[in-house]
């Protein structure tokens, strides 16, 4: 069944996403992050009430740059990833009470990818403290950025960030695709 996509632009819309992804991911996002991205949601056109998934692209503030100290920032401008030419897809979460069947995982990935695309940064930056998803979001964003423990909302963990340049999201989606859907 194919998704549709949603971009959420009420501050009741964004409360009750930070809400599901609680529910779902385990991660509290700030209302005031979310306000100043483009947030987004997938459902089935039969129930378009109940939201299958979300996540969020951000040109301006990006969440995984804030946790790293000084000295783990400089490593990033030895990379040359300007700020300014970075786009940030995260929040990414699926909802644990329905079950999403690859196709439709795929499909939400694609829309994220779609939108990161769209901001035409000249990079899209990616991100988790989870070892199975870094290992599947790397399919697509090949770059590894940073890889050590930092001091996440008042829990130390252990972070992976990682970037695509932008002409390189859509090839990197057709690996994911190969990957999982083949």
């Amino acid at each position: 069944m194919l998704l549709l996509l949603k971009k959420l632009t009420t501050v009741a819309e964004l409360e009750c996403f930070a809400a599901t992804q609680i529910l779902n991911q385990g991660t509290a996002t700030p209302l005031d992050y979310l306000l100043q991205a483009s947030v987004y949601v997938v459902y089935r056109p039969t129930a378009p009430d109940i939201w299958m998934g979300g996540f969020v692209v951000s040109t301006n503030y990006k969440r995984y740059f804030e946790v790293l100290t000084p000295e783990q920032s400089q490593k990033i401008d030895s990379e040359q990833i300007a700020f300014n030419q970075t786009a940030e897809i995260t929040c990414i979460w699926k909802n644990r009470g329905s079950k999403m069947p690859t196709t439709e995982v795929a499909q939400m990935y694609f829309y994220a990818l779609r939108e990161g695309f769209r901001t035409k940064k000249r990079f899209i930056v990616a991100g988790t403290a989870n070892e199975k998803i870094r290992k599947i979001q790397m399919i697509v964003f090949r770059h590894l950025l940073f890889s050590d423990s930092v001091n996440f909302y008042g829990h130390s963990h252990h972070v992976w960030i990682y970037y695509c340049k932008r002409w390189e999201l859509f090839p990197g989606f057709l690996r994911y695709i190969n990957t999982f859907l083949w």
